[in-house]
């Protein structure tokens, strides 16, 4: 075999090795950040009557839980853009975090399924939650459940 059919060999189809196939990634379930609480027919009473520019004020008042609440007006952006290049809106609304809500938005949202961590809820958990009976509250109750584990195993 001479010099040329030597380089040849080497560049033929036979000592080529195929690329690994590309595995298509799953799609991922979009993550949300806001908890929907639980819809409510009508507005409590202290609710009824106030302009929703004022709602936070009278939530901010007739506050019901024992982990203070800080209630917001938020606007939160998916990650994905429109066809005009805009980021679509996730969330707008008033919603509300709280310092159970830190703690265990990631545990309740990896039982809803979600892989981020929640971080506020929305208007229906406020007025349900917050202003209303926290014992409705799922964060409420994660937090109240680890209270109770320290305090029986601090005496």
């Amino acid at each position: 075999m001479n010099l040329l059919s030597k380089v040849a060999g080497l560049f033929s189809s036979k000592n080529k090795v195929e690329p690994a196939a590309k595995v298509a990634a799953k799609p991922r379930k979009s993550a949300k950040q806001v908890y929907a609480g639980a819809e409510i027919d009508e507005r409590p009473e202290f609710a009824k009557e106030v302009e929703t520019s004022f709602l936070i004020k009278a939530c901010e008042q007739n506050i019901a839980c024992i982990f203070t609440p800080k209630f917001e007006q938020h606007r939160l952006y998916r990650p994905t853009r429109d066809a005009s290049g805009n980021l679509l809106i996730e969330f707008e609304g008033i919603a509300v975090t709280c310092p159970a809500l830190v703690q265990f938005g990631s545990v309740v949202a990896r039982e809803d399924g979600q892989h981020r961590a929640y971080r506020y809820a929305d208007l229906n958990h406020i007025l349900n939650c917050c202003c209303g009976k926290p014992q409705r509250c799922r964060f409420f109750h994660k937090i109240m459940a680890e209270r109770k584990k320290l305090e029986d195993f601090q005496t």
